[in-house]
């Protein structure tokens, strides 16, 4: 069983509002080897600038990622130590083979071990916390009541989870200082253009109907979106039967991720790239859920880290998950600069290290995984690239290879989630694509396939699957609903986030300027003059991880060269979204020196 240094159970209240950094104004803690508590009402937390006890300390809680944060707003120094009960309890209690996202809350973990807690009126108490002050005396005594009481809860909980925690639970801790540290810095945006955006949403939102829909077919005069008008639409224009459908009503949909398929295998047909375009944009009209702090930061609403039976974060409210245009309100402050940094097919490089499939491993070694892939499938000629400098083919022909090469990409990439013929489709592959493109992938890449499933079963064996830093998930292959195939996806997925664990604590923890985490990629940054010294470290610690757990194979990186940083006055802008972005920008532009307040049907 693990041993903790000096343990402490720590609580805080704190002002909250989306896209801030928290405002604490109360605190309780408990130095659990001593057994002395420290209790800190609203405005006694002014003038300390330290944490009130011993240095050498494990620091615990639930969530810790919202105490450390308070830490941050306090200016104290992190804990050498954290241990955070939210994220030990989801993977040891509730983490199986059969989930895809992890989530609890504090009255949820007690219940579990049936642990009570004293709190009656938790809801009101969080929302009165929440608000910040002033407060009346009573309500001052009652938030410190309220805080202690939560630490004796954790207290608690700390105690049941104690034996089955190691040295992998502190490790985990580390990177929630690095987590914390992230959303405190937050990313540096295009504040007032993204005020403008949100001022004329609705306008700008009927353009876009206008545009796309100028004879009312999908959306009516009112600018309502009507699904009897999509499906006659789309039937007019023999698209019907290969529109993905919703889950329940089997209506076509308009879901953005459903949508992201078809254009890949659908690129040359302008009907399917203009209504994604469309709904994409309209969705994001109707609720521009970014948000941004009083410094002019860019913050998540919810980190979520570890929220995935795989470890990956689960961010929600952010910006590189929105569409590809809204990126570029990422603009750096004066005197600074950004730089997207990301591994080349990360899953690509982590499966072919894993596996060592030789054909893999060549692939990967290629620079270009999918293009590999459609060659060794013979659709597309050897001498075929995705580099239009390169290529020798005329126009017409390189897109042909390039829409290919996106079709292969699909299917390399759903693959290293063990997906079948079936959810290939779901992305908007045919059938006969689905079939082939799966096919050929079994068939080149048969080692990483006999891996996969020497995996799968050795996981059954034991009843779990874990990396070689500690995440794990339950197996039971009993269990309802049970899919193998989740199972394989796994140890991709779960490696390739712990390759993203280790990178991202290597460079907070030298302080580099990293102020976002994207699935395979950092964003960073720092001052002009600065820049090309922590692109380097960056770049280090990034292949310093690669030593670590993939035994010194290196994934490419992306993404360090000059010429792709983003230098102020220039902001991010994405290729795949900068044609959007300049429309929106002259739609607002139009609205706002002539005044024009457009009608769907004028």
């Amino acid at each position: 069983m693990l041993t903790l240094t000096n343990p402490v159970v720590i609580d805080f209240e704190f002002k909250s509002a989306d896209g801030c950094v928290p405002v604490p104004h109360t605190m309780c803690a408990k130095e659990l080897s001593t057994g002395i508590v420290h209790r800190y009402a609203c405005g006694q937390l002014e003038g300390l600038i330290a944490p009130p006890f011993p240095r050498d300390y494990t620091l615990v809680a639930f969530a810790a990622d919202a105490e450390l944060g308070c830490y941050l707003a306090l200016g104290w120094p992190l804990p050498p130590r954290v241990i955070d009960l939210r994220i030990e309890h989801m993977m040891f209690d509730l983490n199986t083979a059969i989930v895809e996202h992890l989530g609890a809350n504090l009255e949820g973990a007690l219940a579990f071990y049936g642990i009570s807690h004293a709190s009656e009126n938790k809801k009101e108490m969080q929302k009165l916390g929440g608000r910040g002050g002033p407060y009346t005396p009573e309500q001052i005594t009652a938030l410190a009541d309220y805080c202690a009481q939560d630490v004796i809860a954790e207290e608690k909980l700390l105690a049941v989870l104690m034996p089955k925690l190691d040295e992998s639970s502190l490790y985990r801790g580390r990177y929630m200082n690095c987590v914390a540290t992230i959303h405190h810095r937050g990313i540096p945006f295009d504040v007032p253009t993204l005020g403008r955006i949100k001022s004329h949403a609705k306008d700008l939102k009927l353009i876009w109907i206008r545009k796309f829909d100028p004879d009312c077919e999908i959306f009516n005069a009112a600018g309502t979106y009507k699904v009897k008008l999509f499906t006659e639409y789309l039937r007019k224009r023999g698209l019907l039967d290969v529109w993905p459908r919703t889950p329940k009503k089997k209506e076509p949909t308009t879901n953005s991720d459903d949508l992201r398929g078809m254009y890949l295998t659908h690129a040359d047909n302008k009907d399917i790239a203009n209504l994604i375009e469309l709904f994409n944009t309209i969705s994001l009209l109707d609720n521009f859920n970014l948000y941004v702090g009083l410094d002019g930061r860019n913050r998540v609403k919810q980190f979520n880290p570890f929220g995935s039976k795989t470890g990956r974060n689960q961010q929600k409210g952010f910006v590189f998950g929105k569409a590809k245009w809204v990126r570029s309100l990422l603009k750096p402050a004066e005197g600074h600069a950004i730089a997207y940094l990301d591994w080349n097919s990360m899953e690509v490089g982590v499966a072919a290290h894993y596996s060592q499939d030789s054909n893999l491993l060549e692939a990967y070694a290629s620079g270009d995984a999918h293009m590999f892939l459609a060659k060794a499938a013979k659709a597309v000629p050897q001498d075929a690239t995705k580099d239009r400098k390169k290529t020798t083919y005329p126009p017409e022909i390189f897109e042909q290879h390039l829409i290919i090469r996106d079709q292969y990409k699909t299917c390399d990439l759903a693959a290293m989630y063990d997906a079948t013929y079936i959810a290939l489709m779901r992305k908007g592959l045919t059938r006969e694509m689905a079939r082939t493109t799966l096919r050929h992938h079994h068939k080149v890449y048969s080692r990483f396939w006999e891996w996969i499933s020497d995996r799968i079963e050795e996981a059954d064996i034991r009843g779990e699957a874990s990396t070689d830093c500690g995440w794990q998930i339950k197996v039971d292959a009993e269990a309802r609903n049970f899919n193998s195939r989740s199972v394989g996806n796994f140890f991709i997925q779960a490696g390739s986030a712990e390759l993203m664990r280790l990178a991202c604590i290597l460079a907070v923890e030298q302080g580099l300027g990293v102020c976002a985490i994207i699935h395979d990629a950092f964003l960073l940054e720092a001052p002009i003059k600065d820049m090309q010294r922590q692109v380097d470290a960056l770049c280090k610690c990034m292949n310093e991880a690669c030593n670590v757990l993939l035994d010194g194979f290196l994934l490419g990186i992306d993404g360090w060269q000059r010429d792709k940083w983003v230098v102020y006055p220039d902001r991010y802008l994405d290729e795949r979204g900068k044609g959007f972005w300049v429309e929106i920008q002259e739609s607002l532009g139009l609205l706002e020196e002539k005044d024009v307040i457009p009608s769907v049907s004028g």
